[in-house]
């Protein structure tokens, strides 16, 4: 006798079970390169493309992400005058990953409707943007 919610719990687990890797992984990885180096990264990343006034946010070819933004493996990286977005997850109506506050940047991101952050080391956030 086959039961088809069986199979259905556990594909649900096992997709519940998938939904925490993006950032634990991206925990492990920050750990692994740093955080200073990373920021470090950020900092000549961000003076490079903000040498003069852009749009809102813009977003950089991968050629030339920083090698520490690559490990990460990201969907997409995002410049913000204020930081980096970089995409780890996307479902839709939400992106998730890290925002990257460049080294002598000390202002934390905003809070929104469409926006939260959550601290995983200085300079360093967890986000989540909503459509």
């Amino acid at each position: 006798m086959r039961f088809p919610g069986r199979s259905l719990a556990l594909g649900a687990a096992l997709l519940l079970a998938g939904c925490g890797d993006a950032r634990r992984d991206a925990t492990r990885t920050v750990q692994a390169i740093g955080p200073a180096p990373l920021r470090r990264d950020a900092a000549a990343f961000h003076k490079q493309l903000f040498a003069a006034p852009p749009a809102r946010y813009f977003l950089p070819r991968p050629s030339h992400w920083p090698a520490s933004f690559t490990r990460l493996k990201p969907l997409r990286v995002r410049a913000y005058p204020d930081g980096f977005a970089l995409a780890l997850r996307e479902r839709r109506g939400l992106e998730e990953g890290l925002y990257l506050i460049p080294l002598g940047m000390e202002l934390a991101p905003r809070q929104s409707r469409a926006a939260s952050f959550s601290p995983l080391a200085e300079g360093i956030y967890w986000y989540a943007f909503t459509d």
